[in-house]
């Protein structure tokens, strides 16, 4: 995993960016922010990145969510904790966040 340390990464910046809704449907992805919601939209092979806080990078349920065969080989990312602040927009969070691709429907 690779350490996120600076505001100016592309990946932080991607996931701000995200938060328009312009750049949604421009890059055709989302945010998900949880472990439950991650590991459900893993199971449909839709994640393509994920960012976990620091002080969070060794807790159990984060821990058992990256050994998911559906996420063994996305990129995944720890962020310092003034960086994920950045990203994350609940409250109390779990500490782990996610790009995903929006689903296509063919009518």
């Amino acid at each position: 995993m690779e350490c996120i340390q600076s505001k100016d990464n592309k990946t932080i910046k991607r996931i701000i960016s995200l938060g328009q809704r312009k750049n949604r449907q421009k890059y055709g992805e989302y945010i998900v922010e949880g472990i439950r919601s991650i590991r459900d939209i893993a199971a449909m092979g839709a994640v393509k990145t994920i960012v976990i806080r620091e002080s969070k990078a060794q807790d159990q349920n984060i821990l058992d969510l990256l050994d998911l065969d559906t996420v063994q080989f996305v990129p995944k990312f720890i962020a310092q904790d003034p960086i994920f602040d950045k990203v994350d927009n609940t409250v109390n969070g779990q500490g782990v966040v996610a790009i995903v691709s929006k689903p296509k429907y063919d009518m």
